[in-house]
């Protein structure tokens, strides 16, 4: 972090430093324990996106660390908050598809978003109609696209994208399972729990992957 920030410091408008902090912040993020000081970390990196984009605003990373770490945010916020902020953060990752329409994470985090939207109850959405307009719409079926052209481009790949396979099988697990089709779901999970886990977020998945499995084997259908 110390020589990123001395990078950053050196050379202000290099649009590959500091779309690279974004993203170090969002990862240092990803560890605190103090929540406090997680979200410092999350909007730090949300304004080293912004002025990633502000140097470039046709590079893919900014656009895509705004949209991860804007959403990162968020979470933190209350759920009328987390609805109205929901259009912006698909701004961002769409802007970054349309800038770098090959790049995994970019569909994993449209993915998850869509996972996401899916997935608020009705009285959710009937507020968010009433409060904001109608959300953008999406299915469980359009975030597993997403998800399954990802795991395509790793394929493809496989060597290097090793950071990011596992949040994408869990992920089609996951999704499998809430459109319950358990056979699907089971094949991803395990291969989630089977790849290596970089973060405490990929511990998370691993663990939660294992809790759905142990539902599934227990449920009499």
């Amino acid at each position: 972090m110390k020589a990123l920030l001395q990078l950053d410091n050196d050379f202000k408008d290099n649009i590959e430093v500091v779309w690279r902090l974004a993203r170090m912040y969002y990862l240092v993020g990803g560890e605190q324990t103090d929540p406090a000081k997680q979200q410092e970390d999350y909007q730090k990196g949300y304004e080293a996106a912004l002025r990633a984009i502000q140097i470039d605003p046709n590079h893919f990373a900014g656009h895509k660390w705004a949209g991860i770490t804007f959403s990162a945010v968020e979470k933190s916020k209350t759920t009328k908050e987390r609805i109205a902020g929901a259009p912006k953060i698909k701004e961002y990752f769409k802007k970054a598809e349309e800038l770098a329409p090959t790049d995994p994470t970019i569909k994993l985090a449209l993915g998850k978003w869509s996972f996401a939207i899916a997935n608020l109850g009705w009285i959710e959405k009937n507020a968010a109609a009433l409060l904001f307009g109608a959300l953008p719409d999406t299915t469980l079926e359009e975030s597993l696209s997403y998800f399954m052209a990802a795991e395509k481009i790793i394929a493809g790949a496989p060597e290097l994208y090793t950071t990011v396979d596992l949040q994408v099988y869990f992920m089609i697990g996951k999704t499998y399972h809430a459109l319950k089709n358990n056979e699907k779901a089971k094949e991803y999970l395990n291969k989630a729990i089977a790849a290596k886990p970089c973060t405490t977020d990929d511990k998370n998945m691993v663990e939660e992957a294992k809790t759905i499995l142990a539902s599934i084997s227990s449920s009499w259908w």
